[in-house]
């Protein structure tokens, strides 16, 4: 008689969990049968005999060699495989996890790039206002103060939470009109009329050298006709806004005098206008109209006669001023 013993299978598989701890659990899967007796060996001189071995951890970095002997009345196999071993402290993952800024402030419609380190993958939720929510170092354009989660992973699995709240503070608008009227005679006057949303520290720059830090400004007039650039900026303490708007200013003082004698100087009727639009009427001494335009250019008098003339300005605004002038070109 032919005694046949049973094949002997010595399968098996590992399995690494609790991926968190310095060594993770070593589970094997035994798929073992065949055999009268089966004897597990680590690698590092610890043995199992059994069918089943228990989850195991090693205390030690380094490759191990796990095999299982079966044997039988007949037979005996082994069948062997190989686990890497390599510890990871989670109090060094922890200690380098790093999120910058903290408590960022932005002005509304802003942006602010936030970092997290110390990770191997990165998740960010929201994801509301974010660039992209798997990255160490997203774009954050929030509508409103926000706080941003960030899940931080080792190559491991392993993670720890951490956050960011970005504070947005009230919008800030910046917004003024100019109110410009001029006549003879007199400065031109200008409204400055402050239009801005939100509170803040102002800063008015007229462009002739002057400043003011009042909501609404003292200033009404310029010394010289000019165009000048004005400049409000307003300052909440995160937010600097700034509006810039270019304004024509008169100041229209009729000479009584001009002198058409060639020299270069005082030739021509000028009232210093820098605006389009000021119209003017010239009559003689007897009230005949000698001259007249609907948009003055500063051209009359150089091939004027001697004499007194009346002249009636109407400025853009339509405010009107009479006076005269006496032409006198005999040179002195």
């Amino acid at each position: 008689m032919i005694d046949v013993a049973p094949k002997i299978v010595l399968d098996f598989d590992v399995q690494l969990e609790e991926l968190c701890e310095p060594y993770p659990l070593v589970r094997i899967i035994s798929k073992v049968s065949g055999a009268d007796r089966y004897v597990w060996t680590f690698g590092n001189g610890t043995t199992f005999e059994g069918s089943q071995p228990p989850p195991y951890k090693y205390t030690a970095d380094g490759t191990y060699a796990i095999k299982v002997v079966g044997k039988n009345r007949n037979c005996e196999k082994s069948n062997t495989q190989q686990t890497l071993q390599k510890r990871i402290d989670a109090n060094d993952f922890y200690k380098n996890i790093r999120v910058n800024p903290r408590t960022p402030s932005l002005c509304a419609g802003d942006n602010v790039q936030v970092t997290a380190s110390g990770g191997f993958r990165y998740v960010w939720t929201p994801t509301t206002g974010l660039s992209n929510a798997t990255i160490a170092n997203p774009v954050i354009t929030p509508s409103q103060t926000t706080t941003y989660n960030v899940r931080i992973f080792n190559e491991r699995g392993c993670f720890v939470d951490s956050a960011v709240t970005i504070a947005v503070v009230p919008e800030l608008k910046v917004d003024f009109e100019l109110q410009v009227s001029s006549e003879c005679g007199k400065q031109g006057v200008v409204r400055f009329v402050n239009k801005s949303v939100g509170n803040g520290q102002y800063k008015w720059i007229f462009g002739d050298g002057n400043t003011d830090t009042k909501q609404q400004p003292d200033k009404t007039s310029y010394e010289k006709s000019g165009e000048y650039e004005v400049i409000l900026e307003v300052f909440n303490g995160i937010c600097r806004r700034t509006k810039t708007e270019k304004i024509k200013v008169e100041n229209v003082n009729p000479p009584n005098v001009i002198t058409p004698n060639g020299d270069g100087k005082n030739e021509k009727f000028v009232i210093d206008n820098v605006r389009a639009g000021w119209k003017i009427e010239i009559y003689d001494r007897w009230g005949k109209q000698i001259f007249k335009s609907d948009n003055y250019q500063n051209d009359w008098g150089g091939d004027t006669t001697n004499a007194l003339y009346y002249y009636l300005l109407t400025s853009p605004e339509g405010k009107t001023c009479k006076g005269w002038v006496m032409v006198a070109r005999e040179k002195e």
